[in-house]
């Protein structure tokens, strides 16, 4: 293609959209408020979830 002058008119890049605006859904409460420390096994469970596809987008 560059041999022939053929160049690419725009480059589209995929993004994902993580975020819908949606005031009836509250804000989850802190209960740990930073404190993961633990006394006993399985006292505190934490994740952090990015990204999650599904069908509806």
């Amino acid at each position: 293609m560059r041999e022939n002058g053929i160049v690419v008119g725009s480059v589209r890049t995929w993004r994902c959209i993580t975020t819908k605006a949606d005031q009836l859904n509250a804000v989850a409460t802190n209960e740990l408020d930073r404190d993961f420390t633990a006394t006993r096994v399985n006292e505190k469970w934490v994740t952090d979830v990015t990204f999650v596809p599904t069908e509806e987008g």
